[in-house]
């Protein structure tokens, strides 16, 4: 292997380490979950395609492209999960409406829901609701059993009292 190659490779795994850095810096400190995914997704993705290119530059070429395979995935996968974590943090209010400077989300929810008080994020008000159909009940209201409280975080000793 070439002195040039082990630079090359070495500067893009450093990089890539310092891409990884400065992601999980702003994952610990940026203040709300948007900016938390942005810095989860972006920085991590880049900084990981970077280090297995480095160690793509080092390896036989049979096993730089199941790195770069490992790469494709990574660029695939990690913006769609990013999304749909942060459309979930919406949908259950998490993400305040006021931080917002577009809100395209809001106009494609359902109308039963209510605006929560921080501003624009929407909240299903029976949120004890799963799905908004049937309430979520313990196992032994389900069947109709008396477990004396214990469905409702009672506990029950060994001799079957509370």
């Amino acid at each position: 292997m070439s002195t040039a190659a082990e630079v090359g490779s070495a500067v893009l795994m450093l990089l890539g380490a310092l891409s990884c850095l400065l992601g999980a810096i702003g994952l610990v400190r940026l203040p709300d979950l948007p900016a938390r995914l942005q810095a989860a997704t972006k920085p991590q993705t880049l900084g990981l395609a970077l280090v297995l290119l480095g160690a793509a530059l080092r390896v036989e070429l049979v096993t730089a492209a199941t790195l770069m395979l490992v790469v494709l995935f990574q660029v695939i996968t990690a913006p769609v999960v990013s999304q749909l974590v942060g459309r979930a943090a919406y949908r259950v209010g998490a993400v305040r409406g006021d931080a917002l400077v577009v809100d395209e989300l809001a106009e494609h929810l359902p109308h039963d829901r209510e605006t929560d008080p921080a501003g624009g994020a929407v909240v299903d008000r029976d949120q004890h609701l799963s799905s908004g159909s049937t309430p979520q009940r313990s196992t032994a209201e389900t069947h109709g059993w008396d477990d004396g409280g214990a469905g409702a975080g009672g506990r029950i000793g060994r001799d079957g009292t509370s």
